[in-house]
């Protein structure tokens, strides 16, 4: 690699917002750039969990739908649990283009080659469903990932989530009598 390069996966991996600025002010193509698993600073900053590096990489051009062997943003923040990363990335899908972010989200991973276990056709919609996280993956549903697409395996999200152990039961507290001046109103 070039010194250049070295140094901005560097700074994107401290957090070194000023340095990353600087590094793309004498050159806007290192948004672009890939490591040798094929991250760019933009995945690297999601997958860091760094939501202000991540908008700055965002809005110096560097391309949202991007895709590593471990896929896309939207997979990355899936794989950490991220919901706040989801948020900020599905609102700067929004900004570029609102088809953006549903087509992020039903993308499938293919991995590194053959044998590579990334390459298994998963959507974000079935790493949810894998980590058996129910929040995560009617938050993902709710903002159009498809629950019907299949892996490399032939199984949908849906049924992914099923093989999942059942959410425990949570006991109601009892209702409260309701204050005359808090009534719902008739």
């Amino acid at each position: 690699w070039a010194a250049p390069a070295q140094e901005m996966f560097s700074a994107v991996n401290n957090g070194n917002r000023a340095a990353v600025k600087r590094l793309l002010a004498q050159d806007k193509t290192l948004v672009y750039i890939q490591d040798r698993q094929g991250m760019t600073p933009f995945l690297i900053a999601v997958q860091n969990g760094d939501l202000d590096m991540t908008v700055l990489l965002a809005d110096a051009f560097s391309r949202l739908d991007v895709d590593a062997p471990a896929g896309n943003a939207m997979h990355l923040a899936v794989l950490n649990e991220d919901a706040a990363m989801l948020r900020v990335l599905l609102q700067l899908c929004d900004e570029e283009d609102p088809e953006l972010a549903v087509f992020m989200l039903n993308m499938r991973r293919h991995g590194g080659g053959p044998k590579s276990p990334t390459n298994d056709g998963n959507t974000p919609l079935h790493l949810a469903a894998l980590k058996c996280h129910r929040p995560m993956y009617q938050f993902l549903v709710a903002n159009g990932a498809r629950p019907d697409v299949r892996n490399n395996k032939g199984k949908t999200p849906a049924q992914l989530l099923k093989a999942c152990p059942p959410e425990p039961k949570q006991s109601a507290p009892a209702p409260k009598a309701a204050s005359p001046a808090k009534a719902a109103p008739a």
